[in-house]
């Protein structure tokens, strides 16, 4: 064996332990080498796979450097006409692919294939390039060229006992794409195709069985089969326990469709629960489990993986579940589970690490993990939600934000924080308003809920205008429940979950959604005394609170009087019907 073999052996048994950043050391002393014998053919060969391992790390640049070195050898040496010249192409388009450059892509990838369709060359490479093609057509939402691509691929892989396998693969890919297409029909065909396909080749308790059944369950769910899907999904169940274990990602990914269908089949058919044939060893324990408890769990593999793989970023990540979503309010439910709802987590980082690694990181990431790691930087998290990388600090910087941008600024959980500067911030904001800042929001509240219920509802009603009646009842509850929240020193969320968080606030929280359900489920006659009598409960709790000494309980009286307690002129001045 020579030196350059011996280096190539090492750097692909290095390879097959996913070793691939270990093995470009080994394969850059091979090239070297080539170069060196005028070994053009071995060279061509080695920069391939060289491009490759530097593709999977993310380091694009270099990987085109290195496939354009190889296809310029090509052009020197040999002739462009070949299938070496086609396959380089392939390579060099799926760099562009993972760049998510596919207009590039997609035209190396055509330049490819007319090499292959001249040569008549219909090998297992040919099949790969149009794989490769047809993902990049997904990519861009061609499915109707997509399927095509698939469909030939299928066509030749056809009729060879030995690309049974690839063959089924290749099925269970269409899937993906008809479901697309809304081609349900033969979307089940082909999976069924799949199913017996792997149940002749690798036994129905392999993996690539699971995800089959684990499709035909997704396919039967869309057809309203909800038992059949329900049984599909407990065979994929037993499957993946079995290979994976109870703890795995693949599990908890099948369970979860599997809880979700359970739970359906009780919604949808509650007349039929005594009837039903559930495993109870597979439902839900719980309809009250949360993906924020999920996420919490999901985050110790993340950080298992990033000390394992990066120890240099130990002692600066920070992964947590914040922002947007009824999840990070704690708030989901099964009708959460129909849109954006996928297990994930966050992982935050400076941004000069992000520059650094978020590559490598997704990289390993998508090796590893079957669900998703959003990266991002500290700064443009607190940019998107409030406009200022460290958070907003003065009166003004506040003003500009909205409430519920705050609260999802602060909101979920913070699992964990080894450099801290992500909690800095978020600890910042959620000490809440500059206390000027806070009397002038309470005395704009408090106007509003006068003008609204007080004075405004009583005469509407007096005039029998029904729809404009709804509007001050609306805009009353609005500014009442933003009171109660101010009392409480939290950031009132989105108006959908604003009501139901009033559970969560010591303060008045209990109070306001009893008599807030009280007013809204009462006669029309009845609705004048309730908004009377929340209104003297908010003085008194103005005054217990130490805002106001005041017990006149038309609520501008109030609002005036703590307008007087602002300390910065300028803002005291300013009319207090403005926010």
């Amino acid at each position: 064996m020579n030196k350059i073999e011996e280096l190539t052996k090492q750097a692909h048994k290095l390879w097959k332990e996913g070793k691939e950043e270990q093995m470009l050391p080994y394969l850059r002393k091979a090239i070297n080498l080539c170069k060196q014998e005028n070994n053009f053919s071995k060279q061509i060969e080695i920069l391939n796979e060289y491009a490759g391992a530097l593709r999977l790390y993310g380091n694009y640049d270099k990987a085109v450097e290195s496939i354009n070195e190889a296809l310029e050898l090509i052009k020197l040496h040999y002739d462009t006409n070949n299938i070496q010249y086609a396959t380089t192409l392939m390579n060099k388009a799926n760099i562009y692919r993972e760049k998510k450059d596919y207009f590039t892509a997609e035209k190396l990838m055509l330049q490819s294939k007319e090499i292959f369709d001249k040569k008549g060359d219909k090998s297992y490479s040919y099949i790969g390039l149009l794989n490769n093609l047809s993902l990049t057509y997904q990519e861009i939402k061609d499915y109707t060229r997509a399927e095509q691509l698939q469909l030939e691929a299928i066509s030749l892989l056809q009729g060879n006992a030995q690309y049974n396998v690839p063959l089924a693969i290749s099925y269970n890919n269409l899937y993906e794409i008809q479901k697309k297409l809304n081609k349900h029909t033969n979307a089940e065909e082909n999976l069924i195709k799949a199913k017996d396909l792997l149940s002749k080749e690798v036994g129905e308790k392999h993996p690539l069985y699971s995800a089959v059944l684990n499709n035909l369950a997704e396919l039967q769910v869309k057809n309203k089969n909800y038992h059949k899907a329900l049984e599909l999904y407990k065979n994929a169940l037993e499957i993946v326990k079995s290979c994976y274990g109870n703890q795995s990602d693949a599990y908890l990914s099948v369970k979860s469709n599997y809880d979700y269908v359970n739970d359906l089949i009780l919604t949808l058919e509650p007349d039929k629960i005594g009837n039903l044939k559930i495993d109870k060893s597979y439902s839900n324990p719980s309809k009250t489990e949360k993906l924020l408890d999920k996420s919490r769990e999901f985050s110790k593999q993340v950080e298992k993986l990033i000390y394992e793989y990066f120890p240099a970023l130990k002692n600066r990540i920070c992964l947590a579940l914040v922002g947007s979503g009824s999840e990070c309010l704690y708030f989901d439910d099964e009708l959460s589970k129909d849109h954006d709802y996928d297990l994930r987590c966050q992982l935050f980082l400076t941004d000069e690490d992000y520059i650094t690694y978020s590559q490598k990181l997704e990289h390993i990431f998508s090796q590893y993990l079957e669900n998703k790691v959003i990266i991002q930087t500290i700064s443009s998290f607190y940019i998107y939600y409030t406009s200022y990388k460290n958070g907003p600090s003065t009166i003004e910087e506040y003003r500009n934000i909205p409430d519920e941008y705050l609260c999802s600024a602060t909101n979920g959980e913070v699992f964990l924080d080894n450099l801290g500067e992500f909690s800095k911030i978020r600890q910042k904001i959620l000490n809440y308003y500059p206390q000027d800042l806070i009397y002038k929001k309470l005395a704009y509240h408090l106007n509003n809920i006068a003008q609204s219920g007080q004075y405004n509802y009583p005469r509407l009603l007096k005039r029998n205008d029904k729809i404009a009646c709804s509007l001050a009842l609306s805009e009353y509850m609005k500014h009442y429940m933003q009171v109660v929240h101010i009392l409480n020193k939290k950031y009132m969320p989105f108006y959908k979950w604003s009501f139901k968080n009033l559970k969560n606030l010591e303060i008045l929280g209990e109070y306001t959604s009893k008599k807030l359900n009280e007013l809204i489920s009462s006669p029309d006659i009845e609705k004048e005394n309730i908004i009377d009598q929340m209104c003297k409960k908010l003085v008194s709790q103005l005054n217990e609170e130490h805002f106001t000494t005041g017990k006149i309980d038309f609520l501008t009286y109030q609002a005036n009087e703590i307008t007087q307690n602002i300390q910065d002129e300028n803002l005291r001045k300013e009319d207090n019907w403005i926010k």
